[in-house]
């Protein structure tokens, strides 16, 4: 463990599952630890926490006293940039680290860095799946629900660390320098915190700032905004696509997903080879596969491993076949270009459920999308009315609401007829009835299970 930390006092703004990991290695590293919570000491059980470990708590009112006599400040990812104790720090020249900058100092092991819109769970734990035939140790953490500081916590230097990295965790990144590092895609998200997709894009590009020519780039040749990022780079730069053929990187060409690397061409199949489902699903394996080739996974633990992996929880997740009619999970499609690519990947006729928070989403296209694809619109949370505002411009008007996701599965179990889908990609953000995405897939896959039951029982 790293001496940089031995009595420095270290502020930890936000004390979620980031701040929590983030405090944990800093005491072990020998840091002084002040925590700054909007929770209560109750809420937060900080007495047990303060006797435990040494920690001193800063709630409500009193979070400002936290920056006191402080040498460094850690800002959870769910602390905007423009919050009132970040803007004191910076105006007090305190450096301000994310989570992920932290563990980056802490961690031994080289990292392989994924980032984008849509596809970092399914492309980190991808890469991961197919860094394990390395033989080699291999992590996966970050925004995948481990955090960082976990993941990389003693970890050899002959071990892999994969990240997955979003744009919060990018706010406040300085020397961190991943061995490799992806950009899958660039679509509008988060723009009630980035406020433009110019800021959040160039927030993005952060991932690549401090690599050096001993480094990989790996980019999406068929996302323009991606692409052009690949100028000015110092790294080494590679592409994946999957409408043009390349000379050096990963592509389809004649129907095969090939990689042409170190003057070597890897076979990895065709997509009908694969589990998963979906053009982006491709895109996913193509970027994976090639970050695992640079890592020096030979062709046959390559192919095997691409055909054999059936993807993450809350991802185009089959859940169950109740009366003919298919039910699937896509709690993770957060915004509407997630949930554009899992309703691209239906074969069949479908329901679909969407709707939740606010992000500040333009609906317009996804409401053409509805009316294009889908049979009926089943919306939930904050944004049904905008929602189906776009539906019905665009001239779709089977629209139904649901006041719960139990009552939103009930009623497209109505909706669907055997040989359908019900379909749950909410394109929205889950905090307006739900924890986060997992907790939402979760109640979907328990009012499925309802249904079920409830067959059982007629029968």
């Amino acid at each position: 463990m790293s001496k940089m930390f031995t009595d420095k006092k270290v502020a930890v703004i936000g004390y979620g599952l980031s701040g929590r990991a983030a405090a944990d290695a800093l005491l072990e590293a020998g840091a002084v630890v002040n925590v700054a919570d909007r929770r209560s000491p109750e809420e937060l059980d900080a007495g047990a926490l303060s006797v435990k470990h040494g920690i001193r708590f800063f709630t409500g009112e009193k979070q400002l006293s936290v920056l006191t006599d402080a040498d460094l400040v850690i800002a959870s990812p769910g602390v905007p940039v423009n919050s009132s104790l970040l803007q004191t720090a910076i105006n007090m020249g305190l450096p301000v680290w994310s989570e992920v900058e932290l563990a980056y100092r802490l961690c031994r092991a080289p990292i392989i860095a994924v980032t984008g819109t849509n596809g970092k769970t399914t492309t980190a734990t991808l890469i991961g799946e197919l860094l394990h035939h390395t033989g080699r140790e291999t992590r996966v953490a970050g925004n995948i629900g481990l955090p960082l500081t976990l993941g990389a916590r003693g970890c050899s230097e002959d071990a892999w660390v994969v990240a997955e990295i979003s744009s919060f965790q990018l706010e406040w990144v300085d020397r961190f320098r991943p061995k490799v590092a992806l950009l899958l895609n660039l679509t509008p998200d988060h723009l009630d915190r980035h406020k433009t997709v110019a800021q959040y894009g160039e927030i993005k590009r952060r991932i690549f700032r401090r690599q050096g020519p001993e480094d990989t780039a790996i980019l999406n040749a068929d996302d323009s905004a991606v692409r052009a990022m690949g100028e000015g780079l110092n790294s080494r730069i590679l592409y994946f696509s999957r409408r043009e053929r390349l000379s050096e990187g990963a592509c389809l060409e004649k129907g095969r997903m090939v990689i042409r690397f170190g003057g070597r061409i890897y076979d990895l199949g065709t997509p009908a080879e694969m589990k998963l489902r979906g053009a982006h699903n491709v895109e996913n394996v193509l970027a994976a596969a090639l970050a695992a080739v640079v890592c020096d996974l030979d062709e046959n633990s390559l192919r095997q491993a691409v055909q054999s992996f059936s993807g993450v929880e809350h991802r185009l997740e089959p859940v169950a076949v109740i009366d003919g009619v298919e039910y699937i999970n896509d709690s993770k499609g957060t915004n509407p270009d997630a949930s554009r690519k899992a309703i691209e990947a239906m074969d069949k006729p479908f329901v679909l459920i969407a709707g939740g928070s606010d992000k500040g989403t333009d609906f317009t296209e996804f409401g053409k999308l509805i009316a294009d694809t889908v049979r009926y619109l089943v919306l939930v949370g904050e944004t049904a009315d905008r929602i189906e505002k776009s539906a019905a411009a665009a001239g779709h008007s089977r629209i139904y609401r649901a006041r719960t996701m139990q009552e939103a599965v009930q009623l497209s179990a109505r909706l669907a007829r055997p040989g359908e889908a019900v379909l749950l990609s909410p394109a929205c953000a889950s905090f307006d009835m739900f924890r986060n995405y997992e907790a939402r897939g979760a109640a979907f896959k328990s009012a499925v299970e309802g249904l079920s039951m409830n067959n059982i029982k007629e029968g």
